[in-house]
């Protein structure tokens, strides 16, 4: 990580800008969700059932990012188009952001609920990983965390921690994923770690990161 970022995680480059680097590109859907749909704002959307409105509030913080392959991107628009499906997505969301604690009831809601959003039998499924984290992990960086498997395991493999890894989304797993990142973030703090945009960037970095990003 030092190699690419020679400043750990105040470096110039790691922190980038709308379209490089590592962390502002983040921290600025993150804000885009606060200013937006926090404060309430998402609830009494909700409460109104104006879901086309939430809907589009949602889909464009997802947008700020390229957190989502292309493929995975298209598969969450479209069926988030359903209406009914959307409304039971954006329902155990809401729940799960809201709850004092991280726990299984919420997070295992909020998986069925993405399960549930309709696909084409030809396309990508919107029950993947990186769909059922992403909207967490930009709304709440400093108590989720953002999944892509290849990383995650791993950094789970170097550090020799087990995360009970099963590839559709369940509570055990991402339960370990987030002991894993609190460990992480303890440990990169000297470095400048402030919360799991980091800790989902330095396994991003360590992990996918070529020779060739250095001169980038």
């Amino acid at each position: 990580f030092l190699k690419y970022f020679p400043l750990g995680f105040k470096d110039p480059r790691y922190l980038g800008g709308r379209t490089s680097g590592e962390r502002n590109y983040k921290w600025a859907a993150h804000t885009l969700y606060v200013d937006t749909l926090g404060g309430g704002q998402a609830e009494e959307l909700l409460a109104n059932n104006d879901i086309d409105e939430l809907r589009r509030r949602v889909l464009s913080v997802q947008g700020r990012t390229n957190l989502l392959y292309p493929m995975e991107a298209m598969a969450f628009r479209d069926g988030m188009k359903d209406t009914p499906a959307a409304r039971r997505y954006l329902t155990a969301l809401l729940k799960l952001l809201s709850a004092k604690q991280v726990g299984p009831d919420d997070f295992e809601a909020l998986t069925d609920a993405v399960a549930s959003l309709p696909s084409d039998d030809d396309r990508t499924s919107p029950a993947k990983w990186t769909i059922a984290t992403v909207l967490p992990f930009l709304a709440q960086p400093d108590r989720h965390m953002f999944v892509k498997p290849t990383p995650t395991k791993e950094c789970a493999e170097r550090m020799r921690f087990d995360i009970r890894y099963r590839s559709g989304p369940n509570w055990l797993t991402y339960s370990k994923v987030l002991e894993l990142a609190s460990v992480l973030l303890e440990n990169l703090e000297p470095l400048g770690a402030r919360d799991m945009i980091d800790v989902q960037s330095f396994m991003w970095v360590v992990a996918r990161y070529e020779d060739e990003d250095l001169g980038a």
